[in-house]
């Protein structure tokens, strides 16, 4: 969950969830910066990540929702998610710039661009060859 002060949501689908982040941050003119450790992916994620060499962060993310919470309702956002047992996870905030920053294993990865069509399932299925 992303905190700001001007309160929107979005859907993640085709690009994933970098994707999205780059169109909220685009259409909100600011810059997003999230940390990649505290992103949640689970385990069968992962793993497919890991046996196909993709992004988890640029899987197409059905499913997953993308908030920006003002910091004064950071509290009550979090604790109405508790109480209907919906995972949620703090990962990030709204900067100034633009883009989004992906911090992740002591270096910043800045994308500038929208490609929402270059996903990972759409490269794993653009390089698969039967024989393989």
């Amino acid at each position: 969950m992303l905190f700001w002060e001007q309160p929107r949501l979005w859907v993640p689908y085709r690009g994933g969830l970098i994707e999205t982040l780059l169109e909220v941050a685009y259409l909100s003119n600011v810059g997003i910066e999230i940390n990649a450790f505290c992103m949640p992916v689970p385990s069968v994620v992962r793993q497919f990540a890991q046996s196909f060499k993709f992004d988890p962060l640029r899987m197409i993310s059905s499913g997953t929702l993308v908030a920006t919470v003002s910091a004064e309702k950071q509290e009550d956002a979090s604790q109405a998610l508790k109480d209907i047992a919906i995972t949620f996870a703090d990962v990030g905030r709204v900067i100034d710039g633009e883009g989004v920053r992906v911090i992740q294993n002591g270096s910043v990865v800045h994308y500038k661009d929208i490609h929402c069509e270059d996903d990972e399932l759409t490269r794993v299925w653009a390089t698969y060859t039967p024989d393989q």
